[in-house]
């Protein structure tokens, strides 16, 4: 478990630094990923404390106070990285719209993300839910994402110091609403295999429509960022397969294979900077 633990540590941050060292504004991107990796601090370390539905392995090797530092640190990847794909896809949405896709995109990425990372042993919940992940807890990232991507977006200047606090705050209040005002009713346990893949092969389908109907790309260094982190997963499952969890997975993968077709032939037909 300790080197898988190292393995993943030392490669989430090869995806963090390859993530900043291909966009084009590295000196905006550090800037607003500080303030992500702040945000999610203050949200997860809260989350932890007051609902106790979570905890990291104790195989991390830092953390601050209950949560790893290197979790801290691949957040601004993640959050960042929908963010890119929102904007391809609706590229003068309001601050608003954008935290929507991006709640909505990020949520898409931790329901593949939560169940192998479970399943590896990175961390575990006390609920179940998707191959042992509760559904609120995958709605959570989404929910940060979103909340923290409004409040950059909106703010300028030093007020955007605010948007770490702000984020945190949205988060709990969202997470409060959906579980009081509906999954404290349903989606309360374990869900058959059949049923976790009826949820996210229509919203495969959906995501990809999108994709397709904006004519969405993203330039060749994001591209190689989000495969970078992909990766990370697909080797996680493959040290410990799982044929249900495989099959869940594949699920994934039409939306993501239709952005990089999108980006691969827009390439082609004139190519792009790295990052654009």
């Amino acid at each position: 478990m300790a080197g898988t633990m190292l393995f993943v540590e030392l490669f989430s941050l090869v995806v963090l630094a390859v993530f900043v060292a291909v966009d084009g504004d590295r000196r905006a991107t550090l800037r607003d990923a500080g303030l992500v990796a702040l945000g999610a601090f203050l949200g997860e370390d809260s989350c932890i404390r007051l609902y106790e539905y979570y905890a990291y392995s104790p195989g991390w090797h830092v953390f601050l106070d209950r949560v790893p530092l290197v979790v801290l640190l691949i957040w601004p990847a993640v959050v960042l990285s929908a963010t890119k794909i929102a904007k391809a896809i609706a590229p003068r949405a309001s601050a608003l719209r954008l935290g929507a896709m991006v709640m909505g995109i990020v949520v898409f990425d931790a329901a593949l993300i939560e169940p192998i990372a479970v399943h590896a042993g990175l961390w575990h919940w006390s609920h179940s839910g998707i191959f042992h992940v509760p559904v609120i807890g995958i709605l959570g990232w989404g929910f940060y994402a979103g909340a923290i991507v409004v409040a950059l977006e909106s703010l300028r200047g030093a007020r955007r110091l605010l948007a770490p606090p702000l984020a945190a705050l949205a988060t709990h209040a969202l997470l409060l609403a959906a579980h009081w005002g509906l999954l404290r009713y349903v989606l309360r346990f374990e869900l058959a295999f059949h049923v976790s893949l009826g949820l996210v092969v229509p919203a495969a389908l959906a995501y990809a429509q999108v994709v397709v109907r904006t004519r969405a790309t993203l330039g060749p260094g994001d591209l190689v960022a989000r495969a970078l982190a992909t990766s990370l997963f697909v080797v996680l499952l493959a040290r410990s397969p799982s044929l249900p969890l495989v099959l869940y997975a594949s699920a994934f993968t039409l939306p993501h294979l239709v952005l990089v077709a999108q980006s691969l032939r827009t390439l082609r037909a004139g190519p792009r900077g790295l990052g654009a």
